[in-house]
C-alpha cells in the first residue's frame, strides 16, 4: 500500500487477532496513509499489546484534522493508567471531535487514568457525545470523582454514557452530583453502576429524564 487514500470512514477490526508491538506499529503506519478521515473505529481488544504500544495514538490521532468520530475498543489489554494517559494526549489534540466511544474494561486502569481522560475530555471543545466504557478496573472513588468534575465542565456535552461497575466504589460521593445534575446541557445520561445513591439525587434525575441503569437507594 502506497500514497495517500481519500476514505471518509474507516472501520478496523483486529480484535483476538494476537496482534503485538511490531505489527501495531506497521498497521498504524498504514492508516497515517488515510488522508481526510472523518471517522475511525479501532477495535483492538485482546490482543497482546502494552502501554507504551497506545503512544502511537499521540502520533497517529492528530494526523486526522477533520476526525469528528472516534471509536477506541481496548478491552482486556493491560494498558494501565500510562496507556490510559496516551489515549487521552491523543484525544485532546483531536479539537474537531463530535462523538468519542472508548471501550476499555478490565484494563488495569486506576485513577491516575481516569483523571488524565477526564482533564482531556474537559477541554474537547465540539464534543458532544461519549460514551465510557471503563467497568472491571481498579478506580476509586477519588478517580471516579474527579473524571464526573471535569466532564461537568465540557459545557457542549449532551449525551453521556459511563460503565463504573465492578470498580472500587462502595459509598455514595457527592461529587456525582456535579455531572449528573447540575450540568445544564446534558440531555441524555445513561450511568451504569452499582452502588447506593441518595434518593434526592434520584429525583433531580429523574426530573431531567436523565436514565439510571442498575443503582441501588441509600437508606
Amino acid at each position: 500500500m502506497s500514497g495517500q487514500y481519500n476514505f471518509y470512514e474507516l472501520d478496523l477490526r483486529f480484535n483476538n487477532k494476537k496482534i503485538q508491538s511490531d505489527d501495531f506499529e506497521d498497521l498504524v503506519n498504514q492508516i497515517l496513509k488515510y488522508d481526510g478521515l472523518k471517522s475511525l473505529s479501532f477495535n483492538l481488544s485482546y490482543n497482546q499489546l502494552y502501554a507504551k504500544d497506545l503512544s502511537l495514538f499521540v502520533t497517529l490521532l492528530p494526523s486526522f484534522a477533520n476526525l469528528k468520530n472516534l471509536f477506541l475498543y481496548v478491552q482486556s489489554l493491560e494498558i494501565g493508567d500510562q496507556g490510559m494517559s496516551y489515549i487521552a494526549q491523543a484525544l485532546e489534540k483531536c479539537q474537531n471531535l463530535n462523538k468519542f466511544i472508548l471501550q476499555a474494561y478490565s484494563c488495569s486502569i486506576k485513577d491516575k487514568g481516569v483523571e488524565d481522560l477526564g482533564a482531556s475530555l474537559s477541554n474537547s471543545k465540539n464534543l458532544t457525545s461519549a460514551n465510557l466504557w471503563l467497568s472491571e478496573n481498579n478506580i476509586s472513588y477519588n478517580g471516579a470523582s474527579s473524571l464526573c468534575q471535569q466532564i461537568s465542565k465540557n459545557k457542549k456535552l449532551g449525551d453521556l454514557t459511563l460503565y463504573l461497575y465492578s470498580n472500587q466504589l462502595y459509598h455514595q460521593s457527592k461529587e456525582f452530583n456535579t455531572v449528573l445534575a447540575s450540568n445544564k446541557n446534558l440531555k441524555t445520561l445513561v450511568f451504569w453502576f452499582m452502588m447506593y445513591i441518595d434518593p434526592h439525587l434520584v429525583r433531580q434525575l429523574q426530573r431531567k429524564a436523565i436514565r439510571l441503569v442498575k443503582y441501588q437507594i441509600k437508606h
